[in-house]
């Protein structure tokens, strides 16, 4: 029998079945006609309803749906290599979130545009090779937008823009609009990426907002990163207009910029919106996530990324308690380790402590992330009428249901991904 064929079916199982919708299912099982999920279930339940699907049993593993890294920038991981090539040292502690910014220009821009395509199939490659079958990918050398086209991965790749200088900005808005109209591979769309408050003038945010809307695509933005951020768009001073503006040639923001925190600046803007992702959501407070609920907004947050760059911790405690919808992403390997979303989950483990539970994280890593990518009806839970999108993981030691999550969690760069089926099929 084909597995790939329109018609099969074959029901799945494992020690136990995770569809992060319902508990954990002890000798849970999946039956699965073509790339989609028909029923779930115990496996003797699936037996007994009739069925001459044949059994694929993967014993002592979990099924569960794959992991979404809601927020990444592929084209960047290569960037380590780079680095050294540069002569550019490892981030220390005297340096802060300014000199991570001036560096990441410095080494990018050392790069022949060529290096960029393969950088983003490598991690398209580690991607899978993690149990990642979503991505939100932050794509700014455009042209490199074919590496993604045999990609399996389900969600978004954006554009990103910046700059504050109007005429320039015009042009790369209008060569942005030309992609929107077509998506980078037949499983991810064509989105926009303005870049940040600190590198996007309000009037021409308010454009890329436009344009997102007028494509009808969704939109992301970081947001409330940095200290640094937040002193620019209060007060007009500090760090990014003393060392990353004059390196740009951008002149200081205008009075009737600034005043306001980053979250109240964005929403000045037009910019909260449930289609908006918001990244990092660092420096929120108690009223910045009043407005955000108000919006309908969500936060991906990068728990890694935040802990190396020294800018603080999202204040998860805020983010439940209001009810604001979070996905988890790893940002790039400018600053993170891997792009595994395993080890990503066992971070924010450990830097959320108890503010999120491990059920809370792994929702946020599956379900939370598809939904914020507006790819949740295909993907994220493991339920009938959902694409057949699945990983399979070894089973952690702590093999009770009551602790299977936790253990799963916990286990990072320790979790082996066995096997990734995307659409039905195998990846590795």
């Amino acid at each position: 029998m084909n597995p790939n064929a329109a018609g099969d079916s074959r029901i799945y199982t494992a020690r136990y079945l995770l569809p992060i919708s319902s508990p954990p299912v002890a000798g849970g099982a999946m039956l699965v006609t073509g790339e989609q999920i028909v029923a779930v279930g115990p496996l003797n339940d699936l037996r007994a309803a009739g069925t001459a699907a044949e059994v694929v049993d993967f014993g002592d593993k979990v099924l569960l749906p794959p992991l979404t890294n809601a927020h990444t920038h592929l084209e960047l991981t290569d960037f380590p290599a780079w680095a050294v090539e540069a002569g550019e040292d490892e981030l220390t502690g005297a340096e802060d979130f300014v000199d991570w910014v001036l560096r990441l220009v410095r080494v990018k821009r050392a790069r022949p545009a060529e290096d960029f395509m393969p950088a983003i199939q490598r991690g398209l490659r580690l991607c899978l090779e993690s149990g990642t079958g979503v991505i939100g990918d932050i794509l700014s050398f455009h042209s490199a937008v074919d590496a993604y086209r045999q990609s399996p991965l389900l969600g978004s790749v954006f554009f990103e823009t910046l700059g504050r200088d109007p005429q320039l900005f015009s042009s790369l808005l209008e060569r942005i609009g030309k992609r929107l109209d077509r998506s980078p591979s037949s499983c991810l769309s064509a989105a926009v990426s303005p870049h940040a408050p600190y590198t996007v003038a309000a009037e021409l945010l308010r454009r890329v907002f436009s344009l997102a809307a007028g494509h009808r695509c969704p939109a992301a933005i970081h947001l409330a990163e940095s200290p640094a951020e937040s002193e620019l768009l209060r007060s007009g001073t500090g760090p990014l207009v003393d060392r990353l503006y004059p390196r740009a040639g951008w002149s200081p923001p205008a009075p009737p910029e600034c005043g306001l925190s980053p979250v109240a600046w964005l929403e000045e803007q037009g910019g909260l919106r449930p289609d908006i992702l918001l990244v990092h959501g660092v420096q929120v407070d108690a009223g910045d996530v009043v407005r955000l609920k108000r919006h309908g907004s969500g936060v991906v947050l990068c728990p890694r990324s935040n802990e190396k760059l020294r800018v603080g911790r999202a204040p998860v405690e805020l983010y439940r308690r209001t009810g604001i919808p979070l996905a988890l992403g790893t940002d790039s390997l400018a600053s993170n380790d891997s792009l595994s979303m395993w080890d990503e989950l066992a971070a924010a483990r450990r830097i959320y402590a108890d503010a999120l539970d491990p059920v809370d994280l792994l929702r946020a890593a599956t379900l939370g992330g598809a939904r914020l990518l507006g790819v949740d009806a295909r993907i994220g839970t493991l339920e009938p009428g959902r694409g057949a999108h699945f990983q399979v993981v070894d089973l952690p030691p702590a093999a009770n249901p009551s602790e299977l999550i936790e253990a799963l969690v916990a286990e990072g760069c320790r979790q082996p991904v066995w096997q990734l089926y995307l659409h039905g099929r195998p990846q590795l």
